[in-house]
């Protein structure tokens, strides 16, 4: 599944995923009923939905183009693009797609240790999922 920001304009780009077998594209408001029917979802901008995605483990790739690149935190997006799941052009992205060519493969790169350990240090620091988000403000509030 690849989601492309509302207002994407350069088509052209979209060129390097033609080879790419069984791609959809996605751009609907139900992100996880459609994430459901894939196995690897494919973000191009930096947004909710892709850190949403990386905070339930989900397998998936964020292609930017390097030369646009807004990020502060670089440490975090240099061990992105290390592990294959931050790609600065399409090119390198259609080029990774293309050598994950069954599901396996994706199974594989995203849950290998290296993998695991970037997913679980970024989102640590930019998708933090409370899981005791309800008591927590509860305690928050009672403090006042």
């Amino acid at each position: 599944m690849l989601r492309l920001p509302p207002n994407f304009k350069v088509i052209n780009q979209i060129k390097f995923f033609n080879d790419v077998k069984n791609l959809k594209f996605d751009n609907s408001p139900e992100m996880f009923s459609h994430l459901n029917k894939s196995i690897l979802a494919i973000n191009t901008t930096h947004s909710t939905p892709f850190l949403q995605i990386m905070s339930i483990n989900f397998p998936n790739i964020l292609i930017l183009n390097g030369k646009d690149n807004p990020f502060k935190d670089k440490k975090s997006f240099k061990m992105l693009k290390k592990v294959k799941i931050y790609h600065d052009n399409f090119k390198s992205a259609a080029n990774f797609l293309n050598s994950l060519d069954e599901p396996q493969k994706i199974f594989n790169w995203w849950y290998k240790n290296d993998t695991q350990k970037v997913v679980k240090n970024f989102c640590f620091n930019h998708a933090f999922k409370n899981e005791n988000l309800i008591k927590d403000l509860k305690n928050i509030i009672l403090k006042k």
